[in-house]
């Protein structure tokens, strides 16, 4: 039983379409997790194994971000903070979800899906200036505002291990936070809530 419990499921094809968006995919041949694995874009970032890609589907601006292989221990590490055995894509794609319907800053999640141990998620572009390209004075001005979202996050549940300034996009005084891969969503004592901020 244990082994069949920690045996990864690869070889099966899951896609999963942020329903007001299947039409638009459509359209484009997007219906399959393979034609978006397929997508061609202008890599912008990556990691070993991973990278994300500006691409453009008709006049949407998105970022893909694709894993090459899924990794059997990101798989156990998502299993062990409650995701079940998932990829990182959709394990991010349930944060984003979460944060969603709890009104919390993320960016808007469009598909998630994986095919013959790939995996990918793909989310909108979000509007922002990232918060290294600030003055010392203005990010003096957003201690606080930044400091009551995080603290919101934690009221809500959702534990952000990658709280970097480039993670943050500041557009008319909203917020949007980047990267949630790592996020965890549980209680957190207060021990946690202080060593995030």
């Amino acid at each position: 039983m244990t082994v069949e419990l920690l045996r990864a499921p690869t070889s099966q094809e899951r896609l999963v379409l942020r329903p007001e968006w299947r039409e638009q995919f459509a359209l484009y041949g997007l219906e399959t997790a393979r034609d978006f694995l397929a997508l061609p874009g202008v890599v912008v970032s990556g990691h070993v194994g991973r990278n994300v890609s500006r691409v453009e589907i008709g006049a949407t601006v998105a970022y893909l971000k694709r894993e090459h292989r899924v990794r059997k221990r990101d798989r156990l590490r998502n299993w062990r903070d409650g995701f079940g055995l998932t990829s990182l894509s959709t394990r991010e794609a349930r944060v984003l979800q979460y944060l969603e319907l709890h009104d919390l800053p993320g960016p808007t999640w469009l598909a998630h899906g994986e095919a013959a141990g790939e995996a990918f998620l793909l989310v909108e572009e979000s509007a922002g200036v990232d918060l290294r390209l600030l003055s010392p004075l203005e990010i003096a001005d957003l201690a606080a505002p930044l400091g009551k979202l995080v603290a919101q996050l934690h009221a809500d549940g959702v534990e952000q291990p990658d709280l970097f300034a480039k993670h943050f996009l500041l557009d008319a005084g909203q917020v949007t936070l980047l990267d949630w891969q790592r996020a965890k969503l549980r209680p957190l004592s207060w021990a946690q809530r202080c060593r995030a901020l």
